[in-house]
C-alpha cells in the first residue's frame, strides 16, 4: 500500500508541531510482519533502486 509519512520524531525526540508541518512527506510502500512476539512496520522505498526512507518502526 502506497503512503505518505510525516516524521513525528528525530532521534527520538519529537518535533514540534511547526516543524511538522514544514517536512515534506516520505513515500513509500507500507509493509508489515511479525517478528518473534512483536509486529513490526517498514517503509519500503516507492522505486527498487531508492535508498530506504525511515528505518523500520
Amino acid at each position: 500500500m502506497l503512503v505518505s509519512v510525516y516524521p513525528l520524531r528525530v532521534r527520538g525526540r519529537r518535533l514540534k508541531a511547526d516543524a511538522i508541518k514544514r517536512q515534506t512527506p516520505v513515500r513509500g510502500d507500507l509493509r508489515t510482519y511479525q517478528q518473534q512476539c512483536h509486529l513490526v512496520a517498514a517503509l519500503e522505498p516507492a522505486l527498487p533502486r531508492d535508498a530506504r526512507p525511515l528505518p523500520p518502526l
